[in-house]
Order: structure tokens, then C-alpha cells, then sequence
């Protein structure tokens, strides 16, 4: 494992030395002044439609341009943007007090016809319910005014989290929903910045401060660099070619810091682990819990964060430790070969009875692509052989979206973001998922619970009860809360973030 990982590293250091010169010749050097310069992997796919995804590098244009009712802010707790109060005037109705002023770029007054045409497309329209926040809003029966300034949210059932579903729900204004497409390539926000230009002959996004903005920039210019290759980022930091990387490979940590770059780490609200799947894949062993919980006292956590440093805490549940619903009395699986012996000796798999998986893995996270090796060795100590299939990124993604995987596991980030809330993990992993690959119906009453109860104690209760069964029936190998790093050169120093975005309004150059 050392071999594979010096490996890694003779890769990115011959990676420094052919991709430093392309880069130069990409990237237009400019004079730092009233301008930000970002380097990403691309700029959005949909470009202005900014309801195709809740990831990164979209976001980080999408947040510059729009805002939503309410927001998750630099310290990670629920706060009003273009909805300054909020209240449940009944267990199916949200009443939400707007801002009175607020422009967009084009120096239109926002009001609640733009909300209310947001979520009209978004709930009724086959376009806006197929899209990513179209499936997040879905509880929503009908969006309604009382008034320039008080929007209403009729909801299907008690939904107990929709202020903090709104936070990820970009408003656009009324008339962009006449023709979406049209609209993508000159949107039109409350942001502190408006698109000059997508995708220029150098590939890079311009955008322009905005003077009409509620929440304006210190600065007068947002450059955003495309480069898809991790070392040609971080050089492009070095040589003063940008002056921000939000997204750095956790691999090149110890030399970005060693050349003096400043390094902000951010916390994602996920954890990352490897899950299990039994629907679909009833003959396989893991569908025996004593399977799957030797399985995860076989990981020896410690060694794969000596793999890669810098990793999150371990984990032993779905939620991080900042996320509502995290119950601190549950620990990860501790490393106990023994026990796990034991446990596959009684789910009728002793040692010489040796058990082959298949476990899937995107070849665009090599982090947990390295896991995957470790943990290989780790289970084949106690008897189970693992057959690593690797697959690109957007085949994943396929994979995850039409629950097509046939292997008995694969890689996947348990993701409470945007809401932080660790009911959203809960929904997407069990037997309410659409096509699920794991369905536990013990657990059932208590997620279900979770999505309708709206005493904030008893629902948190809830959803610590249901960490509490989520280890115990082990549905995944828990591994560490994720965690990212961003760097920037010294024009910028603590930069903000709101969840993984730069919190643009509040950056201050030097």
C-alpha cells in the first residue's frame, strides 16, 4: 500500500512538470486589483439553470448570481436572505416575510411573484419536477401570496425542515420561466454579481459586481479559470495566476502548505462510506447484518487515515457531528478482527468458507479509491475476498441515479447538505428511495417519523434514535466525516464559506 501511494505522488509531481506550462498558456495573467479570481474544474452544465444540481463547481457560480428565501450561513446554522422571518402558521401551512428591498441585476424589484413563479415551475411542470431540486421540494402542494411581502407554502404533510429545504431553491425572476433556456445564458439574479460572459475563448466565466445588490461584493470583478486537473490548480495559486481554489485534492495539502498558501478547511456535512446492497441482491451474503457488521470491524480506520492525513473524525453513523440528528453516543466500529470472525462464523460463513464481493468504485475520487484498496487487505484477513470494479465519475452517477449498480457495494457520500438536517441522508438510503438498494423496514418508523414531527425535541429524538439502529443494522462500512480544503494566495486570507461556497459578500481582498 505505501508502493501505491508514492505511486500517487510521483504521479502529481510529474503532473506539476507537464501541466505547468499549458497552464500558463491558458490562463490570461491579469493585474490583480478589484478582482477574484477562481480557478474550477467547469463552469455549470445547464449554465444559468441552477436547479440541475446541489455540487460543487455549479454552486459556486450559481451562489455569486442568485439567492434563496432562507440560507445555511458561515457558521452553519439556518438564517433569513431574501426571507427575513419565517413561521408554521399551521401543521401544513409555512408563512414566510420577504424583503421589500431587493432588485434584481436589471434593476427589477423582487417581490413574491418571483417566488411563486420559482416553485410553480419547480412542483407543476414536468421539467421543474424532474430536476434535482424539483425531487427536494416535492412536499409542496401549492405556493400562494398574501400580499407583496407574505408568501404562503401549502405543503402535502407536516414538513418539519422546509425552511431549510428553501435554502438550497435558487429564486429567479417571474418572466425567466417563459423561456428557461433563453434565460441560462443572461441570467438575471438578486446576487452581488451578474455574467458578463460564459465560457470565453479561454473557457473562463466573467462575471461583473452588480449595484443593485442587497448583499454587494468588496470587489468589482469575479473571474472564474476552468481547470479540470487538480496540480494545475493549485499551480495556478502559486504562479499568481488565481487566486483561489475551493476545492484542492486532500493529497496535495502538505505541499500547498509547504509553499506558503493559505489553507481553509470546510466541513460538508457528509460522511463518506462505502454502502451495501441488498435490493436487487438477495443471494448475496451481505444481506445477513452479521455480514455487514464484521465487515466493519474488519476496516481498520486508522491505517487509511495514515493512507491519506488530514481526513475528517471516523464515523459510526450517517450524520457528522455538526449535523441536526448527530447522536454523540454512538461510536464508530472499533477494529476487532476477531470479532468479526466470529460474527461471519455465525451468519455461516467460517474462514475457510471464504466470501467474494464486488465493490464499485468512481475512479474521479481517489481518495476513496485508495480506500478501497486498503480495505481489500483489511478484509482479507478475516476470510472475504473484495473484487474492485472501477468506474469514471459519470458512470456513478448513472448508476446512483437509476439504482443500477450490481455489485454488493459501492462508494457513496451520506450527504446532509444543503440542509444539514440528517433526515436528507435518510430519505436517499432507505426503502423510501425511489428503486432503494438498501431497505431496512425496522428502521422505517423512525425515519418516517422524523419527516412529519414537528416538536423539534421529539423529532430530534427521532432521528438519534435512528443513528443508534443505523449502526447496529449496518447498511454501510462508515468511514470518516468528509471534509475539503480550499487554498488561496495571500490577497485573501480566512476565507468565509457558506457551507463549500465562498460567502462572496464577505470577502475581503488585500
Amino acid at each position: 500500500m505505501r508502493s501505491v501511494f508514492r505511486s500517487v505522488n510521483l504521479i502529481y509531481f510529474l503532473s506539476y512538470f507537464f501541466l505547468f506550462s499549458s497552464f500558463q498558456n491558458n490562463v490570461l495573467a491579469t493585474t490583480p486589483g478589484g478582482e477574484l479570481r477562481i480557478v474550477s474544474q467547469h463552469a455549470p452544465r445547464s449554465l444559468g439553470i441552477p436547479y440541475t444540481s446541489n455540487g460543487r463547481p455549479s454552486m459556486y457560480y450559481w451562489r455569486a448570481i442568485y439567492d434563496t428565501l432562507t440560507e445555511i450561513d458561515i457558521n452553519d446554522q439556518l438564517s433569513s436572505s431574501l426571507a427575513v422571518s419565517w413561521r408554521l402558521k399551521s401543521p401544513l401551512v409555512w408563512e414566510f416575510k420577504i424583503r421589500d428591498d431587493v432588485f434584481f441585476s436589471n434593476g427589477n424589484k423582487f417581490n413574491s411573484d418571483s417566488v411563486i413563479a420559482t416553485f410553480n415551475w419547480l412542483i407543476d411542470t414536468l421539467e421543474g419536477q424532474s430536476t434535482l431540486w424539483g425531487r427536494e421540494v416535492r412536499t409542496i402542494e401549492r405556493v400562494y401570496s398574501d400580499g407583496d411581502n407574505i408568501v404562503l407554502f401549502k405543503t402535502k404533510r407536516p414538513d418539519p425542515i422546509l425552511p431549510k429545504r428553501l435554502s438550497g431553491v435558487f429564486i429567479l425572476p417571474a418572466n425567466a420561466f417563459n423561456d428557461l433556456n433563453k434565460f441560462s445564458f443572461s441570467p438575471i439574479g438578486t446576487g452581488p454579481f451578474f455574467v458578463e460572459a460564459w465560457r470565453d475563448r479561454r473557457g473562463r466565466t466573467s462575471m461583473s459586481s452588480s449595484n443593485k445588490s442587497w448583499r454587494p461584493a468588496g470587489f468589482n470583478k469575479l473571474i472564474f479559470i476552468p481547470s479540470a486537473n487538480d496540480v494545475s490548480r493549485v499551480q495556478a495559486l502559486l504562479s499568481n495566476q488565481a487566486d483561489l481554489d475551493p476545492n484542492v485534492a486532500i493529497e496535495l495539502l502538505p505541499d500547498i502548505i509547504s509553499q506558503g498558501l493559505e489553507v481553509t478547511k470546510i466541513r460538508m456535512g457528509a460522511v463518506q462510506s462505502f454502502m451495501f446492497r441488498t435490493v436487487g441482491n438477495e443471494n448475496s451474503p451481505v444481506n445477513n447484518v452479521k455480514v455487514r457488521q464484521a465487515i466493519n470491524y474488519a476496516v481498520r480506520k486508522d491505517l487509511l487515515s495514515e493512507l491519506i492525513s488530514n481526513q475528517g473524525e471516523p464515523s459510526g453513523q450517517s450524520a457528522p457531528s455538526f449535523v441536526y440528528g448527530y447522536n454523540p453516543d454512538v461510536l464508530p466500529y472499533p477494529y476487532d478482527p476477531d470479532k468479526a470472525k466470529q460474527l461471519l462464523e455465525e451468519a455461516g460463513y467460517p474462514i475457510d468458507n471464504q466470501i467474494t464481493l464486488t465493490l464499485t468504485v468512481s475512479t474521479s475520487e481517489l481518495t476513496m479509491s485508495l480506500f478501497a484498496q486498503r480495505i481489500v487487505q483489511d478484509l482479507a484477513e478475516v476470510g472475504i475476498n473484495i473484487k474492485l470494479i472501477p468506474t469514471s465519475g459519470i458512470q456513478w452517477l448513472q448508476m446512483y441515479n437509476n439504482s443500477t449498480f450490481k455489485s454488493d457495494l459501492f462508494n457513496l457520500s451520506w450527504n446532509s447538505s444543503p440542509f444539514l438536517d440528517s433526515s436528507r441522508p435518510l430519505e436517499y438510503t432507505s426503502c423510501l428511495r425511489y428503486k432503494p438498494f438498501f431497505c431496512d423496514k425496522a428502521i422505517m418508523p423512525l425515519i418516517e417519523g422524523a419527516q412529519t414531527e414537528l416538536d423539534d425535541r421529539k423529532r430530534l429524538n427521532l432521528l438519534q434514535s435512528a443513528q443508534e439502529m443505523i449502526n447496529e443494522r449496518a447498511p454501510a462500512i462508515f468511514l470518516f466525516e468528509y471534509i475539503i480544503y480550499a487554498a488561496s494566495n495571500k490577497r485573501i486570507k480566512n476565507v468565509p464559506f457558506r457551507l463549500t461556497v465562498p460567502a462572496y459578500d464577505l470577502i475581503k481582498l488585500h
